[in-house]
């Protein structure tokens, strides 16, 4: 067992934090997948407070909120990819034995608490984070245990058996992510004596890029948003097909706590979603720290403590993609998917607060439409991001025969794709589970992209089966034509 993180330690990267528009609006016909929820007196209370804030009914003058083990695994995911970013360097400057990655890799996979739990965060923001190592944001908390598949009480799927999206090596959700680890073990191990190559033979730049045009920092991290965050977000606590769990909590004060278990789950929901506490505070520029008040780049001391609480004050994973898809929306057709997942996190958690012991069947109805609503924005966020990913391959295929061709950014920008789109399975009620769209979709996208290389008849199928996914993504989620080309 190792006490200390791996010897690589390099800054987060403030880059995945960005959002969307100011204003709330009803999710549209233009603006993906609509679901007709139930926004009633609850809503309109916590708008007003315009914040995730709230008090706690069995313990006035105490907030209820807990989400610090959501926080933790969005570290433990952000921190495993800043690795990888430095990882190149450091094989470079001093090769690997076998295992050597791996153990770093699983230090953040199988994190341990009790010989890990005092390492220090690379996290850095202004004014500095207030948790400054693991311990500080919770503790006893890991990847593997909530991965799709291994808290499988409310899994809609057995993903032993039902993984779709990846061939080879009878793939589960771990499997596949223990497969990338050896990979990228592996590579660096090789890459002295024996470097994958890229199309033109020379090296390739990073040692986690395969000579098939597979990024595996993108694969990994991508992946583990889906598997992790948006797997347990959408099918454990916002669902409500298993008794005692999720939408099925009890609505009963937590002997000792200022909170409910059903306050919890959804709070839980919340935090996997990543979304900060005033996420709606945030313009445009500020969420994608491209402009606006210095001091919303990303994250923002909203209590004034000097300090940026990671669990309250930060913006991480797919509330950082709404950002970016709604910001890159078509004029005349921009979509608000932040903001209306948001406005149904707000809402739910308000209208459990106000109830008087457990919920009405009413009640229930009306927090099972909230739980909808803020999945289906949350997964129009990731489906627009795989629209946006499309784009981008295309893009980059169509510079296959000019200077301007980058076999690191195609290898990027497909593993993006198919790692955000591995996703898209672990929602229960996600459009793509009817028939056979997930399925297809995978099957247009492949197992690795087709290369300037190929011969030009697999570099027009290819291109074919690009345009017959947005296609797929397009009726699926009922984006507009602007937007499949402004994303």
């Amino acid at each position: 067992m190792r006490a200390k993180r791996p010897v690589l330690t390099s800054l987060l990267s403030l880059g995945c934090i960005v959002a969307c528009g100011d204003n709330d609006a009803e999710i549209g016909a233009d603006s993906g997948v609509s679901i007709d929820a139930t926004i009633g007196e609850a809503d309109a209370a916590v708008a007003s407070a315009g914040s995730y804030s709230f008090d706690s009914r069995f313990e006035p003058g105490t907030s209820p909120v807990s989400k610090a083990g959501q926080t933790f695994r969005h570290v433990l995911i952000a921190e495993a990819s800043a690795y990888l970013s430095g990882l190149t360097t450091q094989v470079d400057s001093n090769p690997p034995v076998p295992g050597d990655v791996k153990a770093s890799l699983e230090f953040y996979f199988e994190f341990d608490s009790t010989t890990s739990g005092t390492v220090p965060l690379t996290i850095a923001t202004t004014p500095d984070p207030l948790q400054d190592t693991y311990d500080a944001i919770s503790s006893d908390k890991d990847l593997l245990g909530k991965l799709a598949g291994n808290d499988a009480a409310t899994d809609h799927t057995d993903w032993s058996t039902g993984f779709v999206g990846w061939d080879g090596t009878g793939e589960t959700p771990t499997l596949l992510v223990r497969t990338w680890i050896q990979q990228i073990d592996d590579l660096a191990v090789a890459r002295v004596i024996s470097p994958e190559v890229d199309p033109d033979g020379a090296p390739v730049s990073s040692v986690f890029l395969t000579s098939e045009g597979q990024d595996l920092q993108q694969l990994l991290q991508k992946f583990l948003l889906g598997a992790v965050g948006f797997s347990q977000g959408t099918d454990d606590y916002l669902d409500a097909d298993t008794e005692g769990k999720g939408l099925l909590s009890s609505n009963l004060q937590v002997e000792g706590k200022p909170y409910s278990d059903l306050g919890r789950a959804w709070d839980e929901g919340f935090g996997y979603f990543g979304a900060s506490i005033d996420y709606n505070e945030y313009s445009d520029d500020e969420r994608a720290i491209k402009g606006g008040r210095d001091d919303y780049q990303g994250h923002h001391d909203t209590d004034g403590d000097g300090a940026i609480d990671l669990t309250s004050e930060y913006i991480f994973g797919n509330a950082a993609n709404c950002g970016k898809r709604d910001l890159g929306s078509a004029e005349g057709s921009k979509t608000t998917f932040g903001n209306d997942a948001f406005a149904a996190f707000r809402a739910g958690r308000a209208l459990i607060l106000a109830a008087d012991g457990e919920l009405s069947d009413a009640q229930i109805a009306e927090l099972t439409g909230h739980a909808d609503t803020a999945r289906l924005a949350w997964e129009n966020c990731v489906a627009a991001t795989v629209v946006h990913y499309l784009n981008e391959v295309l893009a980059d295929m169509d510079t296959f025969e000019t200077d301007a061709y980058s076999f690191a950014d195609h290898a990027k920008d497909w593993s993006e794709l198919k790692g955000f789109a591995l996703g898209l399975q672990f929602n229960p009620i996600s459009p793509l589970q009817e028939g056979t769209r997930f399925a297809d979709l995978h099957n247009f996208i492949g197992l690795a992209p087709v290369l300037p290389n190929a011969n030009a008849s697999a570099i027009i199928d290819y291109k074919a089966a690009i345009e017959s996914a947005r296609t797929l993504m397009k009726d699926a989620y009922s984006f507009s034509d602007a937007n499949m080309g402004a994303w």
